[in-house]
């Protein structure tokens, strides 16, 4: 069971990682931070987070911050790659990346790009979190 912090505008969301987990009411935005390297444990506790967050949340814009993660394993880029194609199913507008620093990642993060069906979602990257969520909060 993951912990809900309520504040004004913002959760944060626990999934008991090194990943951070925001949601901003007003906005329906749903922010993740992920950092370090990923090990496939943890992926699968940070996919039960986005999942509850999407249960329990309306989301239609969806920042996934990527700047300080390091290499993915084969089998967690499968199944993030898994995870965006349902996302993009449950009604997101528009989902922002914060492109990671690393070179490996980057590569993972554009084999994930190439590999998900958008179904009409706008996708952007970005090298900073403050640019991607004003993109996203662009109408």
């Amino acid at each position: 069971m993951n912990h809900i912090a309520t504040m004004s505008n913002e959760s944060t969301i626990n999934p008991k990682t090194k990943t951070e987990l925001l949601y901003w009411t007003e906005e329906q935005m749903l922010i993740v931070r992920f950092k370090g390297f990923i090990k496939n444990e943890d992926g699968l506790k940070d996919i039960r987070a986005i999942d509850d967050a999407f249960q329990n949340k309306p989301v239609k814009l969806l920042l996934i911050n990527q700047r300080a993660m390091k290499v993915l394993t084969a089998e967690m880029q499968s199944v993030i790659v898994q995870k965006v194609s349902e996302l993009v199913r449950k009604g997101i507008n528009k989902m922002a990346f914060v492109l990671p620093e690393d070179i490996f990642a980057i590569a993972s993060i554009s084999k994930m790009k190439n590999e998900n069906k958008t179904d009409g979602v706008e996708i952007n990257e970005f090298h900073t979190e403050a640019d991607a969520e004003a993109w996203l909060r662009k109408a």
